[in-house]
Order: structure tokens, then sequence, then C-alpha cells
């Protein structure tokens, strides 16, 4: 390779989905029309710091909407640029089939390499009434407790400061203020991310 190779990470765009203007407040009316604004704004941060070439991790929650909503963000994801791999938030419910259709080069739930653990979730304990707890999230812990690793990027929080206890935590989430709706570089972590996609064959 003659040039860098640049790598991102991302999550939770949650196209398509109304409430969550009013839940993380991102600024746009909570109507019909400021969906399809917000939809336009994150795509246009997304292009502007994304080339054609570089590599994105999605950490998950893509789009709300079901079947009728599906196939407009097959349409959208298909236009976005660079290469992109997605690890499913609990909100993904279609099939691998589907994501893949949309241009996604794999579907995972959770990805390691080196000493960082890729997943949606920010892997903190939490108790089963707790606000954000999923069981999902539960199996995910002790795959991280098993991993090795020291660095856990994710999504899921949108807004909350990642926690720091036995490991370090990024938070990509698009609405985290420090990313400001756009994907994020992760220094330290280029080296191993690109190992991972050289040996799934992907450079």
């Amino acid at each position: 390779m003659n040039k860098e190779v640049k790598i991102f990470y991302t999550s939770d765009w949650h196209f398509g989905h109304k409430n969550i203007i009013r839940y993380c407040n991102r600024p746009f009316d909570l109507s019909d029309e400021g969906v399809a604004q917000c939809t336009d704004f994150i795509k246009k941060e997304y292009c502007s710091v994304v080339g054609p070439d570089d590599f994105v991790f999605f950490l998950g929650d893509a789009f709300f909407g079901g079947s009728k909503k599906k196939y407009a963000f097959r349409d959208l994801v298909q236009s976005m640029t660079g290469k992109k791999i997605m690890i499913r938030g609990n909100h993904d419910y279609e099939s691998d089939s589907f994501y893949l259709s949309c241009g996604f080069l794999e579907i995972e739930n959770y990805i390691s390499f080196g000493k960082y653990f890729i997943c949606h979730f920010d892997l903190t304990e939490k108790t089963d009434d707790e606000e954000h707890h999923c069981s999902e999230e539960d199996v995910l812990r002790e795959v991280f407790k098993k991993s090795g690793c020291e660095f856990i990027i994710h999504g899921h929080t949108h807004t909350l400061s990642p926690v720091s206890d036995d490991c370090v935590r990024y938070n990509v989430c698009i609405d985290n203020p420090k990313n400001s709706f756009r994907p994020v570089r992760i220094k330290g972590s280029e080296a191993d991310a690109v190992a991972y996609l050289k040996a799934r064959h992907f450079l």
C-alpha cells in the first residue's frame, strides 16, 4: 500500500427515528421534515470526513421504521462513502443478508483485535432494572473479560461520557458532543485494525 489507510468508528445513526431528536437533543424539529433534515445532516457530516477508500466500523443502531423504511435505508447507506463493517446494536433487527445488500462488508456482534474490543455496548456493570440493561450486553461483557483486551470502542450511551473502571472506553456515538455527529479516528488502534482487515482480505 502506497497511502495511509484511514480507520473510522461511528455508531447510532438512528435514521428514521423521530424520537431520537428529542432524546438526544439533536438540533432538528420533532417532525417528519426534521427527521429528513437530520438524516441529510448526518450523511453530510459523515461524507465530509470519510473518503472512498477509508474503512468505517459502524457500531450499531442504524435505522428505525421496519420494512417500510429498510429499502430507503439501503439506498442511503450505499450512497455513503467508505468501506463499511457493521457491528449489530440492540435495534438492528434485519438479516445479515439485508445489511450485506446495503454494502456492509461483514456483519458481526463484536470484533476484537490487538488490545481493542469493539461492540455496540459500553459493557459497564449494570443492575437488572437499570435503564440501559440488555441481556446481549451481559453476554458480550463475559466475552470481553476473556478477551485480554484493554480498550472498548462502543456506542449505545449516546451523550454520556465513557466510564473508566478496569479499562479505557471510547464512546463513538454521533451524539457524543466530542464527536460532533462525525465518525472519529482512534489513535493507536490503526495498526491492529489494518491487520484485522488484511486477515479478512478486505485489504
